[in-house]
Parts: structure tokens; C-alpha cells; sequence
């Protein structure tokens, strides 16, 4: 995504708050034509907050369509931030959905899915199942077993399940 210039980005970040759907549309058409990764937060922030349902899909699209492992990667790091709590499981939906590699960010969705609800951890899941591998062994293995260490100390939990197939998801793919 290229780069904006700073006048651009504060046009493109006022009409997002706009509230008025046929500028927040828009924008959001501007964001995917020219914007860069540094507006995702900006996005998610309005995600988060607006009532407009029309507004709020068509971002959730805009997320879902993501082909910049850069924007992937801002998402990413914005997953565990309180703000976006409220759309966590678009989140984590936008990261299988996209179809770009996000092994490389297992911590971060095995900690989304320890204090996560029943959906985020089901997402989490999601997005491992649609992996096609695991390249750093190291890694796998050493979270593998800072998850189950983790699981085992929370108390029964209807998504119990869930972690007992993201274990068996990646126990598939060691030494794959």
C-alpha cells in the first residue's frame, strides 16, 4: 500500500468519523485504492464505535480482502488492544479470510485465544486450521507447550474443546 501524505491521511481519517455513510463509503473505497497500514488502527476505530451498519460491513469487507502482509501485520498487533475488543472476532475472521501467512504470529492468536471468548478462540482455530505448515519447529513446539501449560490452569471453560483441537491442529504440524 503506498504511502499518504499527511494531509490526505487526516481527510481520509475525518471522513471515516464522519458519520455520514456515503463519506465514511468513500473513504474506505480511497483507504483500498491508495491507503496505507498505518490507517488499520483507524479503521478498526471506527469498526469499533459506529452504529452505521452499512459503514461497518463495508470495513469489515475492506479487513476481509486485506492482500498487504504490512496491514495484516498492524491488525495483528492491534488484536489484544482493549478498543477493538468490541470486533476482535472480525479481527481474527479478516486473518484466515485474507489468505496470507500468519503463522509466524502464533503467540500472539494462542494469547488472543487463552483470554478470549467462546468465538475468538473458535476464529483462532480457524486461522490455524488454514495454515499449511509451520516452518520454525522451535517455535511450534515451545508454544504448543506454553499452551497446554496455560489451558491447564484455567477453570472449565465451555471452549474447552476448542483448545483440545487447536493442540491437535498443531501437534499436526510438527515435523510437517
Amino acid at each position: 500500500m503506498p504511502d499518504l501524505n499527511q494531509t490526505e491521511r487526516e481527510q481520509l481519517i475525518a471522513q471515516l468519523n464522519s458519520g455520514d455513510g456515503r463519506k465514511v463509503a468513500g473513504a474506505i473505497a480511497k483507504v483500498k485504492a491508495q491507503g496505507d497500514a498505518t490507517l488499520i488502527p483507524d479503521l478498526l476505530t471506527v469498526l469499533a464505535t459506529t452504529d452505521d451498519m452499512e459503514a461497518a460491513s463495508a470495513i469489515a469487507l475492506t479487513l476481509f480482502d486485506l492482500k498487504d502482509a504490512e496491514a495484516l501485520n498492524v491488525m495483528i498487533d492491534h488484536l489484544m488492544d482493549p478498543r477493538f475488543e468490541p470486533v476482535r472476532v472480525q479481527m481474527l475472521a479478516a486473518c484466515w479470510q485474507c489468505g496470507l501467512d500468519t503463522s509466524h504470529r502464533l503467540p500472539v492468536f494462542l494469547n488472543v485465544a487463552l483470554l478470549g471468548d467462546y468465538m475468538e478462540v473458535l476464529e483462532v482455530l480457524t486461522i490455524i486450521e488454514n495454515w499449511d505448515g509451520f516452518e520454525d519447529q522451535l517455535t511450534l513446539t515451545e508454544e504448543i507447550h506454553r499452551f497446554k501449560d496455560a489451558i491447564s490452569e484455567l477453570e472449565i471453560s465451555e471452549a474447552e474443546d476448542l483448545y483440545m483441537s487447536i493442540l491437535e491442529v498443531l501437534n499436526g504440524y510438527i515435523n510437517k
